[in-house]
């Protein structure tokens, strides 16, 4: 791949989720692991592992910031954080070890197909 348009893709894969997710209130990763597969070419378990690094650099900012303006609760803190590790951690296990890649495809596509209809369908009962 052309390295211009490889550093190219990589801005994008972190620009529009990014914004998106800030704007929308959303995670970036129905965005950035389809852009990281198709773009660049990787695997699902690449992108994957991709989007979960992202994450983790990405959220430390805002815990800072929030705990300098305590609107954190730190036991509550302390016990969500290491709860979600474990379970961060359990989940990328078996999708490393057991999940066959396309059997991971399906379940990401539906899961954003779903969150989809659920987010449509919590709007359209509230407008009513």
């Amino acid at each position: 791949m052309d390295p211009v348009l490889f550093w190219l893709f990589i801005l994008l894969i972190a620009l529009i989720p990014g914004f998106l997710a800030t704007w929308l209130g959303v995670g970036g990763c129905f965005l950035r692991i389809p852009m990281l597969m198709y773009l660049l070419n990787l695997d699902i378990k690449k992108s994957y592992f991709i989007n979960q690094a992202v994450i983790a650099v990405t959220t430390i900012p805002g815990v800072v910031e929030h705990y300098k303006k305590k609107h954190v609760f730190p036991k509550g803190m302390i016990i969500a954080g290491l709860s979600a590790a474990l379970g961060v951690a359990l989940g990328a296990y078996v999708v490393a070890k057991y999940l066959p890649k396309n059997i991971l495809k399906i379940i990401f596509g539906l899961a954003c197909i779903f969150i989809g209809f659920y987010v449509a369908y919590k709007i359209q009962t509230k407008v009513n």
